[in-house]
């Protein structure tokens, strides 16, 4: 049990300190309707919702990653957020929201496993509670605040690369709840973005 927190906190120190040595970009974090990560909006109908937040696979990490630093802002607009673990983290630090004010506000997550975790997969789950909940409301994956190192003020990952003690920047990405206008599925958008005169 020494052994497993020893490395826990080896791994949430490495993206504080360590990580300002060697910083790579980019891949992306967001929030989806579904663990599968498939759609970035959704509706939600009752009192409560589940969203997904992850990295998808794609990027330069491949969707592999043993620890993240972000926050979430948007959720205070609503009556409660539980958080929830697909995988039980060995060390979580901090609250996921980020502050209403950000220039001199607190608020963020550091999160870490000792094994990496599955490519393709939602880390957090976010169960929206709220028996009014809002329409066009827009979540939106950010740094911490402050971040763990001012040279990189984004959403950070820590690959599963233990011996490296990299970290890569992470492209916050939002989430659109209860849209009355029309939205697309990522797959779309990726096909239009492929003929997209550039």
């Amino acid at each position: 049990m020494r052994v497993r927190l020893a490395v826990v906190q080896l791994l949430l120190i490495a993206l504080a300190i360590v990580s300002d040595a060697r910083a790579q970009v980019w891949d992306r974090l967001g929030i989806f309707d579904d663990p599968a990560m498939m759609q970035p909006f959704g509706i939600m109908d009752g009192p409560m919702k589940s969203v997904w937040v992850g990295m998808p696979v794609g990027g330069p990490l491949g969707g592999l990653s043993v620890g993240y630093e972000f926050s979430v802002s948007g959720l205070d607009a609503f009556t409660g957020v539980l958080t929830r673990y697909p995988i039980a983290p060995n060390g979580a630090i901090g609250d996921v929201a980020a502050p209403p004010d950000t220039t001199t506000g607190s608020g963020g997550l550091n999160v870490a496993w000792v094994t990496c975790l599955s490519p393709g997969q939602a880390f957090l789950e976010l169960v929206l509670i709220d028996p009014d909940p809002p329409q066009n409301h827009v979540l939106r994956v950010h740094k911490r605040f402050p971040p763990s190192s001012p040279k990189f003020p984004y959403p950070r990952a820590a690959p599963c690369d233990a011996p490296c003690f990299c970290v890569f920047t992470l492209r916050g990405e939002a989430y659109v709840l209860n849209p009355t206008i029309r939205t697309e599925n990522l797959n779309w958008t990726a096909i239009k973005n492929l003929y997209r005169d550039r």
